[in-house]
């Protein structure tokens, strides 16, 4: 999943309003963990608002194609 053009929260806003259907790329399990990590690092998600902890999750479930019930376990 190569979406690293997204670094601020507004891109991640833009993207999630632009795109229509998107279909995950196929990773393995251990991969889109590994993904999910990174981005909740490099935007720092424990220090966001519950309205930007919101848009992540969203961003999140989109790409990765889990769920939120199923990003709960990460």
């Amino acid at each position: 999943m190569n979406v690293k053009h997204l670094q601020i929260l507004q891109q991640v806003t833009d993207f999630l309003h632009g795109s229509g259907a998107f279909e995950p790329a196929p990773a393995t399990q251990r991969e889109r963990y590994q993904w999910i990590d990174q981005t909740l690092r490099h935007f720092r998600y424990a220090s966001r608002s519950k309205a930007e902890k919101g848009l992540l999750i969203a961003y999140l479930c989109r790409l990765s194609g889990y769920s939120r019930q199923q990003g709960s376990h990460v």
